[in-house]
């Protein structure tokens, strides 16, 4: 009886063994990867604070980035008009894509033509039409974006026009 047993139990481990071997199955993976447009990014405006009269003290003036309003903060400089104005950029790049707006500086000093006296320019503020900075862009790939900032003019600024120049980055999140 043992070597039928032994028969018995070697069939028996046979057959356990093609069981296994008949249940096993290949399974496949897809694989997938995307491609995003780069953005593309064009100015549309400049940040203009347009014309002063200087006054007796420092003044702060702030282009809200949102409203593109001028607004006083202090100081007794004068606003008298000229050309105001929030920049404003455009960024084309992949349809519904998430894309953010960055400054690369805190401030900067404008520089008075023929000459070497300054102003700053700081607490830059960017952001879309309703405050945003991070943007999904829309069915045909663009968002626009605006940027606003506080000028300060100081006591009996000289007179002249003063530019400078600030940068911006928008890229995916």
């Amino acid at each position: 009886m043992k070597p039928r047993f032994a028969r018995a139990a070697m069939l028996l481990l046979a057959l356990s063994c093609a069981s296994v071997v008949s249940n096993a199955n290949a399974q496949s993976a897809d694989t997938m990867a995307s491609v995003s447009r780069s953005i593309t990014v064009v100015k549309n405006s400049d940040l203009l604070f347009g014309d002063f009269i200087a006054g007796t003290t420092n003044s702060n003036f702030r282009m809200h980035a949102v409203t593109g309003n001028l607004i006083q903060q202090s100081g007794d400089a004068v606003s008298i008009g000229g050309t105001q104005s929030r920049a404003s950029f455009t960024a084309t790049g992949t349809p519904f894509a998430q894309a953010n707006i960055r400054r690369s500086q805190n401030s900067i000093d404008i520089v008075r033509d023929g000459g070497s006296e300054t102003m700053r320019v700081d607490n830059f503020w960017l952001g879309n039409s309703g405050g945003l900075r991070d943007q999904i862009l829309d069915a045909a790939g663009q968002a626009t974006y605006f940027v606003g900032g506080r000028l300060r003019i100081g006591p009996n600024q000289a007179a002249g026009t003063y530019r400078g120049t600030f940068n911006v980055t928008i890229e995916y999140q």
